[in-house]
């Protein structure tokens, strides 16, 4: 038996055991041996600020947080670098399949930096480095004509500078400026903007600067069309000499401009509209108000010019409607060319075009190009058993999508409806067998009415509540290329000299094929290099290039009948060939200089 005092003695001790192993090193309190700071969650983000000479303490970080999934942000988070530039960012809270991470750096020494990456939930932690480039600082005051300071003046700049605001003494600061030239803008409701070039050598504090704002002007207008009526939600930008302002009208066609500086020397009103041609009025000063006058209640009416809008159908060779062409407007066909995808029923609209004018409109075949491409699909429940409705994030093609899938008897079927010009006018549609528990799809890929087809995969990323198909997969596609085997065709167009809308039709023609080798002087073949092809009149054709392969053989399989010039370059830019003759159809065409001065129409 053990004594009663020692029994006593005993428990005291293990009590004593008992209360430092819950407060020391190995107890529910303790701190790791890592240093102190506990476990580190693996959703984080780890940096480095560096500058020229090393590590950049004090500097804010801004991260903005977006979910890749629907491309929104989420969060907003600051920090500040510490002593060694260093800065972490935990994400626990904020748990999602793909994070979107922008991060800006602010900071009174340096120039504001931006990096944006995506990262995987998989690739956390990440770890990012941010450099910074020292910056200058422009320091100084802003006042009315009569010297009185001005508070609450916001200066911005073009130059990515992060706008600050003059206190009551008036006196502002800029920071983070570039070395070389800048342009401040000062702006302030009742005063006509003002504009203050600032160009440091170095980063180094630019001070003593001043700026005198005067009173402003205001414009009051109303966009009408020529019947008088009001045109709403137009777009008016008015110009000066080295400035512009813009604002937008109200559904009656009512503007206002509060800053109209006090020359209005060279001003201008540009003016547009949906449906509009756009349409520039000369300002003078009998358009704005005299300085110091109240607002009148009165607005001047500025008409916009009505035009003539094209629309017709676009038929393949056998009559049927060709969704998912292109119509171009004009000659060379660029980028910025007013153009309008073929809808599902053959039917196209283009406008407005100034009455009178002759205009020239192409329609290009559907798809002339084969389709590899991936995208995130993202799928939920819908009302009705079995049925989904979701959209692509983005294609590399560069639009979007929206899509409806049914589930039901062990097959899957997806219907895809592109949005914008570069999908396909036509509905895609997606077949597959599927027993509604694997992670992996597989099946057939039809476009409606196009004659394509290809094969489609799709992969689970993240699950989602509501049904087997419902979270988000990876699709992958391809797509053989259109066997309609149509040409372009190009139509020139007289419009009337009366505004309204008048049709035009445009048919498909068969293609033809145009395909030979390019040779130098000496005989030996390109082995790298394009050829392009325009019209007789010099124009593009839209098909406009095709590449030199092996022995210097190019093709091009969307030729439409008719006599064309070639022109072949070489991949370095050193040498080229052209221009020359050919027609579509020719087999084996050799281009070379001493054929330049051969018609191909003579053979």
């Amino acid at each position: 038996m053990i004594p009663t005092a020692l029994r006593t003695l005993l428990a005291c001790w293990l009590a004593l055991i008992g209360f430092a192993a819950l407060c020391g090193p190995e107890g529910a309190g303790a701190q790791p041996p890592d240093g102190g700071e506990g476990e580190q969650p693996r959703l984080r983000v780890e940096g480095l600020v560096s500058g020229p000479e090393g590590p950049a303490a004090g500097v804010r970080v801004l991260l903005e947080l977006s979910d890749m999934r629907i491309r929104r942000q989420v969060a907003f988070l600051e920090t500040v670098s510490d002593d060694t530039g260093r800065f972490r960012f935990d994400l626990s809270e904020h748990d999602m399949p793909v994070f979107g991470l922008q991060f800006n750096t602010v900071s009174p020494r340096f120039q504001e930096s931006l990096e944006i990456i995506e990262a995987s939930r998989a690739e956390m932690p990440v770890r990012v480095e941010l450099a910074v480039q020292p910056g200058a600082v422009a320091q100084g005051i802003v006042t009315d004509s009569e010297g009185t300071p001005l508070e609450g003046v916001e200066i911005t700049s073009w130059a990515g500078v992060r706008p600050q605001v003059s206190d009551e003494k008036g006196e502002w600061e800029v920071f983070g400026l570039a070395m070389g030239r800048n342009q401040l803008t000062f702006r302030k409701e009742g005063f006509a903007d003002e504009f203050l070039n600032v160009a440091p050598e170095g980063p180094v504090t630019v001070s003593g600067l001043e700026v005198v704002m005067q009173s402003a002007r205001s414009l009051r207008g109303r966009v009408v069309d020529q019947s008088g009526e009001g045109v709403p939600r137009a777009t008016a930008l008015l110009r000066f000499p080295g400035r512009f302002q813009q604002t937008a009208g109200d559904e009656s066609g009512l503007f206002v401009f509060k800053a109209v500086p006090k020359d209005v020397t060279g001003g201008e009103l540009h003016l547009e509209a949906k449906g509009f041609l756009p349409t520039t009025h000369e300002i003078s000063e009998a358009d704005v108000s005299t300085e110091g006058e109240a607002e009148s209640e009165e607005a001047r009416t500025y008409a916009i010019d009505n035009g003539v809008f094209v629309r017709g159908h676009v038929r393949l060779p056998d009559g049927k409607p060709a969704p998912g062409s292109i119509v171009i407007a004009g000659e060379q066909g660029g980028p910025l060319a007013p153009r309008s995808m073929v809808r599902q029923d053959g039917q196209w609209e283009l406008g407005p075009f100034p009455p009178g004018e002759e205009v020239a409109f192409t329609a290009l075949p559907p798809n002339p190009v084969e389709i590899r491409t991936a995208a995130d699909v993202y799928l939920e429940d819908a009302p009705g058993r079995g049925r989904y409705v979701g959209g692509v994030d983005y294609w590399p093609a560069g639009f979007a999508s929206d899509f409806t899938a049914t589930l039901a008897n062990g097959k899957v079927e997806m219907r895809r409806r592109d949005k914008g010009e570069r999908g396909f006018g036509a509905e895609v549609v997606y077949r597959a067998d599927w027993d509604g528990a694997g992670n992996e799809i597989k099946g057939e890929v039809e476009v409606v009415g196009m004659r394509q087809s290809g094969t489609f995969s799709m992969r689970r990323r993240y699950g989602g509540a509501g049904g087997p198909l419902a979270g988000e997969w990876e699709i992958r596609e391809f797509i053989d290329p259109s066997r309609l085997n149509v040409a372009p065709v190009r139509k020139s167009l007289a419009l009337p000299i009366i505004t309204g809308t008048t049709a035009l039709d445009l048919a498909l023609v068969p293609s033809r094929t145009l395909s030979g080798q390019v040779v130098k002087e000496n005989e030996r073949p390109f082995l790298d290099g394009e050829v392009l092809i325009l019209d007789w009149n010099g124009s593009r054709v839209f098909q406009p290039r095709a590449e030199i392969g092996i022995a210097g053989r190019f093709s091009f399989d969307r030729v439409p009948d008719g006599v064309f010039r070639l022109i072949a370059r070489s991949g370095d830019g050193q040498d080229s060939v052209g221009p020359v003759l050919a027609r579509g159809g020719a087999e084996g065409l050799v281009l070379s200089p001493e054929m330049s001065r051969e018609d191909p129409m003579d053979d």
